[in-house]
């Protein structure tokens, strides 16, 4: 199933905010292997993403879930994590989540 991050996020010209994860499509709290949300001009400060989840069926149902934050790349590589303090987690289901994963407040580092 294909699942939108979505995030509201100020950020300075050349700076990427990168969604890092418990699996592996996640990089696995890798922030050089996460997945860098997109933007533009019409949407900004907005980021998304679509990334597919597939459902571990070998898993307890228990720990079907996705563990996930959002990081701030600087231009000179430095990171920042979000400041919001436990884990986001998402369901993983056999059948697709109604609407994207949507953060309702601002991001802040």
């Amino acid at each position: 199933m294909y699942v939108r991050f979505q995030i509201r996020a100020v950020t300075q010209p050349g700076e990427a905010i990168v969604l890092v994860g418990s699996i592996s499509e996640m990089g696995l709290w890798d922030v050089v292997q996460g997945v860098r949300l997109h933007t533009n001009a019409a949407d900004y400060p907005l980021w998304w993403v679509d990334i597919e989840l597939n459902d571990d069926e070998a898993m307890p149902r228990s720990d079907r879930r996705v563990a996930y934050k959002y990081v701030r790349v600087c231009l000179n590589g430095r990171v920042a994590w979000e400041a919001f303090g436990v884990n986001r987690w998402v369901p993983l289901e056999a059948k697709p989540l109604p609407s994207p994963i949507i953060a309702k407040r601002w991001l802040v580092f």
